[in-house]
């Protein structure tokens, strides 16, 4: 099944003609490197907790988490992209939580 509403499974036929290459998330130093020079007022502790946040919602979404009553609970994951926008949100919002 499709994880959008609207989408459907393509078929062999059609998935024959491209070459599918899978494409693995940057590890946690990577992403926390990322988070650091992007945002540089973020605390490195808040980077660090952000970014394990991020990779327990992968473990959760790919079935690989270590608590088994929540295996496949969830159906979106947390991409890098999301991680970077989740950090500017805290930065543009955090004179507010002053």
């Amino acid at each position: 099944t499709g994880l959008y509403q609207g989408t459907q499974r393509q078929n062999l036929a059609w998935l024959d003609r491209f070459t599918i290459c899978e494409v693995c998330y940057p590890s946690a130093d990577v992403e926390k490197s990322l988070l650091a020079r992007r945002f540089p007022s973020l605390p490195e502790s808040l980077c660090s907790t952000m970014v394990d946040y991020a990779n327990e919602v992968r473990k959760l979404f790919m079935g690989e988490a270590s608590t088994s009553n929540l295996t496949n609970a969830i159906e979106v994951t947390f991409s890098t992209r999301s991680l970077l926008r989740w950090g500017d949100l805290t930065v543009r919002f955090q004179p507010l939580a002053h």
